[in-house]
């Protein structure tokens, strides 16, 4: 007689919950492959709404709206760097998310302090962030590159606490050029050089702060984004 392991209540949890969200990602997938991407003049057109809104207001949602206008190529180019690579398949294949849906939040607050778990919500209640502000890209991204790019949005606050540089105006400006030299993403390049020229004023010495957050994103590992810090 062979006696059968059943399940347990949690463990049936956790697979209706991977089946739920693999069936909502294969209709998000069939969305995108059926959405046309929008012409290349369409897409500056969109890029330079972006940036005279960014210049009026320094808000995350224009910086949104810069990268879907203009970052198609650097998150194919992403992706496929992702699939060549152990830890960003890996990546890829589970998909996690850092929000408020996804990661106990709550439980990274009792992990001892120094841990990066401990340190990402203490960083988050200090300056009054939510992981839960960033959007999905639009539906002309192709599903893999969507995720990516919802990745690095997702991410972005890790990125602050990792790297030092703080979630001030001047502060994105300086990690939008460490961003830069890690991904190669357009927008960001632009908010690092134009930035300073709406934002930087009075601000001594911002530029070389600019310059030298390239040069360390260029030295430094791709971890952050291939998955291997949080997931």
């Amino acid at each position: 007689m062979v006696c059968r392991a059943f399940p347990t209540a949690g463990t049936r949890a956790k697979m209706l919950r991977m089946t739920m969200e693999a069936t909502r990602r294969s209709r998000r997938a069939s969305t995108r492959a059926s959405t046309r991407v929008p012409s290349l003049p369409w897409r500056l057109a969109a890029a330079a709404g972006a940036l005279c809104r960014l210049a009026i207001e320094p808000r995350m949602e224009w910086v949104s709206d810069l990268t879907d206008a203009l970052c198609i190529p650097a998150m194919a180019r992403m992706t496929a760097c992702l699939e060549g690579d152990p830890e960003g398949r890996r990546l890829l294949r589970e998909r996690p998310r850092l929000d408020s849906s996804h990661v106990d939040f709550e439980a990274l607050a009792k992990l001892p302090d120094g841990t990066l778990g401990r340190e990402f919500v203490r960083f988050l209640a200090e300056h009054g962030i939510t992981p839960d502000s960033f959007r999905l890209p639009v539906d002309y991204f192709e599903d893999v590159p969507a995720y990516v790019t919802l990745r690095l949005r997702q991410t972005h606050d890790l990125w602050h606490l990792v790297t030092g540089y703080p979630p001030s105006t001047c502060g994105e400006l300086v990690l939008s050029a460490f961003i830069f030299a890690q991904v190669g993403a357009p927008s960001s390049l632009l908010v690092a050089l134009l930035g300073p020229f709406r934002y930087g004023i009075g601000q001594t010495g911002l530029k070389r702060q600019i310059f030298s957050a390239y040069r360390r994103g260029r030295a430094t590992s791709r971890a952050l984004w291939r998955g291997g810090i949080i997931r």
